[in-house]
């Protein structure tokens, strides 16, 4: 789900939730543009001219570029937060003639954070992170474009104070063909969930080198592979406690797991309780909104 708002001239606030890959071109951006962006959960890729970037949970990154050279996708399936969208050529340099005192410079933000790359990943600081918490907070219809013109000014005269050479850096990037590989990675995975599979089996269906896929994956999906394979059969797994009558062992089996005690131990790292927990307690719920259906 995106919701855009436009709050002022040549500055839109974008707000997204999603669940799923979604490979999207973002030609209805301007053709010159800062995009201030901060995610509150999971994983946002963006891949610019030459590069692509990624941010994660409590990440904020300012992006410079052309919406005609920008794709955006969700490596692992879920994201939120809060994107703002300056449109340089609408936007005027210095924002004191949307309020008097606001001597703020857009120029000025992105030459001091980005220097003379295109783009800037770090951690949000937690005066940062209120604003963009702020912004994603459900706002009541009848002052919502005051309401976001305010944080959004409020943002913009928080990062003019940012110095990047102190701030805790988390760039994340790789090329776009090491990108486009573990897209496919990913899927193969997926398409092979009911085996074991290891590390060293899928380098070589891949023909690249362990290191290089352990390093590659870590830096698109933010989760070393191993971790990858494991939560995303518990997610299924869970599924089939919810939805089925098979035995914990059947499940542990169909998803390559030969002794049931491991699948149980992986299950609870993943989901926070034990299958047979997660079972019951899911059809406690299930009779409870029964009852009160």
């Amino acid at each position: 789900m995106t919701a855009e708002f436009k709050v002022f001239d040549g500055i839109s606030l974008i707000l997204r939730n999603a669940e799923i890959h979604k490979f999207d071109s973002y030609s209805s951006y301007p053709s010159g543009f800062v995009e201030i962006v901060y995610c509150k959960d999971g994983r946002i890729e963006y891949a610019l001219k030459n590069m692509v970037i990624y941010l994660k949970k409590g990440d904020l990154g300012i992006i410079q570029g052309s919406g005609r050279e920008l794709f955006i996708c969700y490596p692992t399936r879920h994201y939120q937060g809060v994107s703002v969208i300056i449109d340089l050529a609408t936007v005027p340099d210095n924002l004191a003639s949307y309020l008097d005192g606001v001597d703020v410079s857009i120029n000025k933000i992105t030459n001091k954070i980005c220097r003379c790359k295109n783009y800037y990943v770090m951690q949000a600081t937690k005066r940062l992170e209120a604003v963009f918490e702020e912004l994603i907070d459900e706002v009541p219809e009848n002052y919502k474009t005051g309401y976001y013109r305010v944080k959004i000014l409020e943002l913009l005269m928080l990062l003019s104070g940012i110095d990047s050479e102190c701030s805790k850096h988390h760039e994340q990037c790789c090329s776009r063909e090491q990108a486009e590989l573990i897209r496919k990675v990913c899927d193969y995975i997926r398409e092979n969930v009911h085996v074991r599979l290891t590390i060293e089996e899928i380098a070589k269906q891949f023909h690249i080198s362990s290191s290089q896929l352990k390093k590659c994956f870590h830096c698109v999906c933010g989760t070393p592979v191993y971790s990858f394979i494991r939560s995303y059969k518990m997610q299924l797994a869970a599924k089939d406690l919810k939805d089925t009558n098979l035995s914990v062992t059947e499940i542990a089996a169909s998803y390559g797991y030969e002794n049931s005690s491991k699948f149980a131990n992986a299950f609870k790292a993943v989901m926070g309780m034990s299958p047979s927990e997660y079972r019951k307690e899911m059809r406690r719920q299930s009779a409870f909104l029964e009852l009160i259906g």
